[in-house]
């Protein structure tokens, strides 16, 4: 019994180490207007103009902040933080969100069982 509980804790402790010890998010791709400008935004998503796109240094770009409601991205644009709207960049896979199944199975790898995650489909 005291065996199986400290199994069961470490398992939880592992999942909540893999979930916090996710990566930054990157900005991979940025896509412009025809003119070669890049709407910006504030954190609310006011637009707030445009800049040309060779106004942000080379691809990854790591994000400032991510909102993972909204989708947009905070980031540096020479001196000036911005926000960018989801439909105009691409960020790193790792910045997805993950479904409770999905980052079950992640954490248990090939261990994973269906014990526990009703609703997950079987694989």
């Amino acid at each position: 019994m005291i065996k199986a509980s400290v199994a069961a804790l470490a398992a939880l402790c592992s999942f909540a180490a893999a979930v916090a010890a996710q990566e930054a998010v990157q900005v991979e791709k940025i896509f412009s207007g025809p003119e070669g400008r890049v709407a910006v935004f504030n954190e609310k998503g006011v637009d707030q103009g445009e800049l040309p796109k060779d106004a942000f240094k080379t691809l990854p770009l790591d994000a400032i902040a991510y909102n993972r409601n909204t989708g947009f991205v905070k980031v540096m644009a020479g001196e000036k933080e911005v926000w960018l709207s989801p439909f105009q960049v691409e960020v790193s896979v790792k910045a997805q969100v993950l479904t409770p199944c999905e980052a079950a199975k992640r954490v248990a790898g090939p261990a994973y069982s269906a014990r526990g995650a009703q609703d997950c489909p079987a694989r």
